[in-house]
């Protein structure tokens, strides 16, 4: 029989090893309205075990679905190497992706986006439930 210990000690390292490399998450930060309010913010997160090298988070205005629906992301720089832009319909009519490219060489890694579902914020909270979308590797290293 296993002890509670070495169940734990597995839990722990089944969490280390699977953590996201990036995700696509709808955020908010308060606005400057009267009474407050919470602008959404669609959060693409890229996790230390990206093959580029880049790490941190970067938002891009509006939520995640809006990005998606409307194809209006856009580009922000990540950090001064790295940056993210939406990409629309390189991969086929109605595709939508996002490319994490690093500047200082030209390589990208392009990333599927599907699946985008709308946040729920509630009561005086700008904290969104839910929302955001499905994130999938399709390029890796690629020359840009």
């Amino acid at each position: 029989m296993h002890s509670i210990q070495s169940i734990s000690l597995a839990f722990i390292a089944l969490l280390a090893t699977t953590k996201a490399q990036v995700s696509l998450d709808d955020g908010g930060t308060f606005g400057g309205c009267p009474g407050g309010c919470c602008i959404p913010v669609c959060n693409f997160i890229v996790g230390d075990q990206d093959s580029l090298g880049a790490y941190g988070t970067v938002g891009f205005a509006g939520t995640c679905k809006q990005n998606f629906d409307m194809k209006n992301g856009g580009t922000v720089d990540l950090d001064d190497d790295y940056q993210a832009t939406w990409v629309y319909e390189q991969n086929g009519p109605g595709s939508v992706a996002i490319d994490l490219f690093r500047k200082s060489d030209k390589i990208y890694n392009r990333f599927e986006v599907s699946n985008c579902q709308l946040a729920s914020i509630g009561g005086t909270q700008c904290a969104p439930a839910d929302g955001g979308c499905d994130l999938k590797l399709i390029l890796t290293e690629a020359q840009g």
